[in-house]
């Protein structure tokens, strides 16, 4: 359960950083994500990313852990309740659609994207790109800057059943 209450609270640790947030963009939200294979740092560490599945989060939303390691859906669940992994957490209104885009500073279908230690979840500014979806995979193309890291670029991910 810790790992719904970390997605939970990524959620509100966003959303009330979006209730501070300028109207000015800046080039983190506005500018397209890299199609390059995502990467950058977590905790002081590189990352990239080598598995991405999805959780079940709400009937609107669908959420994604992103690891720098492989990952299957069997085992997310434990991996995620049983561990200090550093990993990107993005959620996205379901059913995806390819060509949604979000921008943090925009509340739109509760879409976030955070970066998590462990227990530290960490609320990241960014952008969000559907590039394809489908009922079983989509790649997607993240920006993601938080305290504790930043990490862009494209990602396939799997729609777990």
């Amino acid at each position: 359960m810790k790992y719904l209450q970390n997605f939970a609270l990524s959620s509100v640790v966003l959303c009330m950083l979006q209730a501070s947030c300028s109207s000015t963009a800046s080039n983190t939200e506005t500018q397209p994500v890299s199609s390059t294979p995502l990467n950058g740092t977590i905790a002081g560490a590189s990352f990239s990313a080598k598995g991405a599945v999805s959780l079940p989060f709400n009937a609107n939303n669908i959420s994604f852990a992103i690891f720098d390691h492989d990952v299957k859906c069997a085992s997310v669940l434990s991996i995620l309740s049983n561990s200090q992994d550093r990993y990107l957490s993005v959620i996205v209104p379901w059913p995806l659609t390819a060509g949604y885009t979000w921008a943090s500073g925009r509340d739109v279908n509760g879409a976030t994207a955070s970066i998590i230690v462990g227990n530290a979840t960490n609320a990241a500014q960014g952008r969000i790109e559907v590039v394809s979806a489908s009922s079983t995979n989509a790649v997607l193309r993240v920006r993601a800057q938080a305290d504790n890291g930043s990490v862009e670029g494209e990602v396939q991910v799997n729609v777990c059943p």
